[in-house]
Protein backbone atom coordinates (compact mmCIF):
# COMPACT_ATOMS: atom_id res chain seq x y z
CA UNK A 1 0.00 0.00 0.00
CA UNK A 2 1.05 3.70 -0.65
CA UNK A 3 2.07 5.86 2.22
CA UNK A 4 1.37 9.32 2.82
CA UNK A 5 2.84 11.09 5.60
CA UNK A 6 1.35 14.14 6.88
CA UNK A 7 3.56 17.20 8.24
CA UNK A 8 1.88 19.06 10.60
CA UNK A 9 2.12 21.07 13.92
CA UNK A 10 1.11 18.60 16.17
CA UNK A 11 1.50 20.25 19.86
CA UNK A 12 0.20 18.71 22.83
CA UNK A 13 -2.73 16.20 23.81
CA UNK A 14 -5.66 19.05 23.62
CA UNK A 15 -4.20 21.89 22.29
CA UNK A 16 -5.59 24.01 19.62
CA UNK A 17 -3.06 22.61 17.03
CA UNK A 18 -3.09 19.10 18.17
CA UNK A 19 -7.45 19.71 17.89
CA UNK A 20 -7.40 21.27 14.43
CA UNK A 21 -4.45 18.34 13.37
CA UNK A 22 -6.59 15.61 14.40
CA UNK A 23 -9.71 17.27 12.69
CA UNK A 24 -7.66 17.73 9.36
CA UNK A 25 -6.14 14.16 9.37
CA UNK A 26 -9.58 12.76 9.98
CA UNK A 27 -12.01 14.91 8.20
CA UNK A 28 -10.03 15.61 4.96
CA UNK A 29 -7.01 13.51 4.60
CA UNK A 30 -7.92 9.60 5.76
CA UNK A 31 -10.73 9.45 4.08
CA UNK A 32 -9.31 10.90 0.34
CA UNK A 33 -5.95 8.33 1.48
CA UNK A 34 -8.56 5.40 1.58
CA UNK A 35 -10.43 6.00 -1.15
CA UNK A 36 -6.97 6.44 -3.30
CA UNK A 37 -5.47 3.61 -1.80
CA UNK A 38 -3.05 4.87 0.84
CA UNK A 39 -1.77 4.86 4.32
CA UNK A 40 -1.70 7.88 6.34
CA UNK A 41 1.14 8.58 9.13
CA UNK A 42 1.26 11.22 11.24
CA UNK A 43 4.71 11.88 13.60
CA UNK A 44 2.79 11.25 16.69
CA UNK A 45 1.46 7.84 15.32
CA UNK A 46 4.55 6.31 14.83
CA UNK A 47 5.27 3.21 16.97
CA UNK A 48 8.96 3.24 17.46
CA UNK A 49 11.68 3.24 19.79
CA UNK A 50 13.99 5.62 17.34
CA UNK A 51 14.60 8.94 17.83
CA UNK A 52 11.65 11.38 16.62
CA UNK A 53 13.72 13.10 14.09
CA UNK A 54 15.16 10.11 12.87
CA UNK A 55 12.09 8.45 12.37
CA UNK A 56 10.30 12.12 10.82
CA UNK A 57 13.61 12.37 8.37
CA UNK A 58 13.07 8.90 7.39
CA UNK A 59 9.27 9.01 7.00
CA UNK A 60 10.05 12.10 4.89
CA UNK A 61 12.50 10.74 2.41
CA UNK A 62 10.50 6.97 1.90
CA UNK A 63 7.02 8.09 1.66
CA UNK A 64 5.33 8.06 -1.15
CA UNK A 65 3.61 11.53 -0.69
CA UNK A 66 3.96 13.58 1.76
CA UNK A 67 1.22 16.21 2.87
CA UNK A 68 2.28 19.32 4.90
CA UNK A 69 0.09 21.76 6.69
CA UNK A 70 2.45 25.00 6.74
CA UNK A 71 -0.50 26.79 8.39
CA UNK A 72 1.04 28.86 11.01
CA UNK A 73 4.28 28.41 9.46
CA UNK A 74 5.41 26.20 12.19
CA UNK A 75 9.81 26.39 12.17
CA UNK A 76 9.69 22.24 12.43
CA UNK A 77 7.26 21.80 9.90
CA UNK A 78 8.74 23.95 7.50
CA UNK A 79 12.50 22.41 8.01
CA UNK A 80 10.85 19.21 7.67
CA UNK A 81 8.94 21.02 3.97
CA UNK A 82 12.38 22.16 3.07
CA UNK A 83 13.84 18.83 3.21
CA UNK A 84 10.97 17.07 1.25
CA UNK A 85 11.47 19.50 -1.31
CA UNK A 86 15.39 19.61 -1.38
CA UNK A 87 15.06 15.56 -2.36
CA UNK A 88 12.47 16.80 -4.67
CA UNK A 89 9.62 13.99 -4.12
CA UNK A 90 5.88 14.44 -4.67
CA UNK A 91 4.46 16.65 -2.01
CA UNK A 92 0.56 18.52 -1.73
CA UNK A 93 0.92 21.95 0.54
CA UNK A 94 -2.49 22.71 2.32
CA UNK A 95 -3.08 25.87 5.15
CA UNK A 96 -5.47 27.92 6.60
CA UNK A 97 -4.79 30.86 4.79
CA UNK A 98 -2.71 32.27 1.80
CA UNK A 99 -1.51 35.19 3.55
CA UNK A 100 1.26 34.61 5.05
CA UNK A 101 2.88 32.45 2.93
CA UNK A 102 6.60 33.27 1.93
CA UNK A 103 7.93 34.81 -0.70
CA UNK A 104 10.01 31.65 -1.40
CA UNK A 105 7.21 29.22 -1.64
CA UNK A 106 4.21 31.32 -3.02
CA UNK A 107 4.57 29.51 -6.46
CA UNK A 108 3.61 26.41 -4.87
CA UNK A 109 0.25 25.37 -5.31
CA UNK A 110 -1.61 25.21 -1.73
CA UNK A 111 -5.42 23.71 -1.05
CA UNK A 112 -6.39 26.29 1.45
CA UNK A 113 -9.13 24.89 3.95
CA UNK A 114 -11.32 26.08 7.01
CA UNK A 115 -11.41 23.99 10.52
CA UNK A 116 -14.43 26.16 10.89
CA UNK A 117 -17.50 25.35 9.40
CA UNK A 118 -15.78 23.36 6.58
CA UNK A 119 -16.91 22.56 3.64
CA UNK A 120 -15.73 19.08 3.89
CA UNK A 121 -17.17 17.18 0.61
CA UNK A 122 -15.13 20.00 -0.84
CA UNK A 123 -12.14 20.23 0.44
CA UNK A 124 -11.75 16.40 -0.21
CA UNK A 125 -12.70 16.40 -3.75
CA UNK A 126 -9.88 19.09 -4.17
CA UNK A 127 -7.13 17.15 -2.38
CA UNK A 128 -8.21 14.28 -4.06
CA UNK A 129 -7.58 15.33 -6.98
CA UNK A 130 -4.12 17.47 -6.15
CA UNK A 131 -3.07 13.93 -5.03
CA UNK A 132 -3.73 11.87 -8.44
CA UNK A 133 -2.11 14.92 -9.99
CA UNK A 134 0.86 14.61 -8.03
CA UNK A 135 0.90 10.95 -8.61
CA UNK A 136 0.41 11.01 -12.48
CA UNK A 137 2.75 13.85 -12.84
CA UNK A 138 5.47 12.73 -9.77
CA UNK A 139 5.89 15.82 -9.23
CA UNK A 140 9.42 15.97 -8.61
CA UNK A 141 11.08 19.04 -7.96
CA UNK A 142 13.31 19.96 -10.86
CA UNK A 143 14.52 22.75 -8.83
CA UNK A 144 15.89 20.56 -6.68
CA UNK A 145 19.20 19.80 -9.40
CA UNK A 146 19.40 23.78 -10.02
CA UNK A 147 19.67 24.42 -6.75
CA UNK A 148 22.65 21.81 -6.07
CA UNK A 149 24.48 23.05 -9.22
CA UNK A 150 23.90 26.96 -7.70
CA UNK A 151 25.29 25.47 -4.59
CA UNK A 152 28.66 24.03 -5.72
CA UNK A 153 29.06 27.34 -7.79
CA UNK A 154 28.67 29.36 -5.15
CA UNK A 155 31.00 27.17 -3.00
CA UNK A 156 33.31 27.15 -5.78
CA UNK A 157 33.76 31.03 -6.13
CA UNK A 158 33.60 31.57 -2.14
CA UNK A 159 35.68 29.17 -1.27
CA UNK A 160 33.26 28.62 1.12
CA UNK A 161 32.08 24.79 1.33
CA UNK A 162 30.16 24.76 4.91
CA UNK A 163 26.55 24.93 2.61
CA UNK A 164 27.38 21.94 0.88
CA UNK A 165 29.39 19.61 4.13
CA UNK A 166 25.92 20.51 5.73
CA UNK A 167 24.25 18.93 2.78
CA UNK A 168 26.50 15.91 2.71
CA UNK A 169 25.66 15.33 6.16
CA UNK A 170 21.76 15.65 6.10
CA UNK A 171 22.03 13.53 3.18
CA UNK A 172 24.36 10.88 5.39
CA UNK A 173 21.88 10.96 8.20
CA UNK A 174 19.00 9.83 5.68
CA UNK A 175 20.81 7.40 4.46
CA UNK A 176 21.40 8.77 0.67
CA UNK A 177 24.30 8.24 -0.88
CA UNK A 178 25.89 11.38 -2.67
CA UNK A 179 29.61 10.94 -2.89
CA UNK A 180 29.56 8.58 -5.78
CA UNK A 181 26.93 10.55 -7.39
Amino acid sequence: MKKIFFITPIGSENSKERTESDFVLESFISPVADKLGYSVLRADLINSSNRIDDDVINQINISDLVIIDITGLNPNVMFEFGIRYGLGKPFVAISQTHDDIPLDIRNIRILEYTVNAPKISRIQEKLSAMIEETSKSNNTNRNAEQIGQNMAIEALQSGDTSKIENFMKLADMMGIDVKDN
